[in-house]
């Protein structure tokens, strides 16, 4: 007698291959700069518990230098915006534009030559066709309706000056109640206007569909 299958639970997906993250400078200082101000702040806390006559004035000039670091460094990320974490807000936006089915809203994050690649039919969907799709299925009575949804990862790298890439994972709960999870790749152009809008849309993995197309 065979065993039974596996139960697989509907979120269940295999990950793809990750993007490559940001330079480790850039990562540390700019995009997830809280390690390097807790190291900061430890190693000033630890010169200045140290400090004994006659160095104690020296380590406590040293604590403040290092705390005036991790307060610059604080300061910095919170100015700068990384090419990767704009896309990766762009991103979450457009994720939320077809979540609330608003074609509109979407429309404004789309370059106007974008094409989605889907795993119900051949050939690529142009702009018309996402944003009719979005406002129909994806609307309040829609096929595709949301009860909830929440974006899981992000992953983001900017490959030139004008080319941006983004891997998306979505949880969602349609009305129905169905859960799924999907991973989908997101690519990025830069307009003249200095303006990142997604050329590309492709999902790479869907919980249920064992099929995923590839570029």
């Amino acid at each position: 007698m065979p065993a039974p299958a596996p139960q697989i639970a509907p979120w269940t997906i295999q990950d793809p291959p990750p993007l490559p993250p940001s330079p480790l400078m850039e990562r540390l200082t700019l995009e997830s700069p809280a390690p390097l101000i807790a190291c900061l702040g430890v190693v000033a806390l630890a010169f200045w518990l140290a400090s004994r006559e006659p160095a104690r004035r020296k380590g406590r000039v040293v604590a403040g230098i290092l705390l005036l670091v991790a307060l610059g460094v604080g300061v910095l990320s919170s100015l700068v915006e990384t090419t990767p974490e704009r896309l990766g807000r762009h991103s979450r936006e457009v994720v939320a534009a077809v979540a609330a089915g608003d074609a509109d809203a979407l429309a404004r994050r789309l370059d106007p030559e974008v094409v989605l690649l889907t795993f119900e039919r051949e050939g690529a969907e142009p702009l018309e066709a996402i944003l009719r799709r979005v406002a129909t299925e994806f609307a309040k009575g829609g096929r595709l309706e949301l009860k909830d949804y929440g974006v899981l990862e992000v992953q983001a790298v900017g490959e030139t000056p004008r080319r941006g890439r983004v891997q998306i994972k979505v949880r969602a709960t349609l009305a129905s109640g169905v859960p799924g999870v999907s991973w989908w790749r997101l690519d990025y152009h830069r307009g003249d206007d200095g303006e990142w809008r997604v050329s590309g849309i492709q999902p790479l993995a869907i919980s249920g569909v064992p099929f995923a197309p590839g570029r």
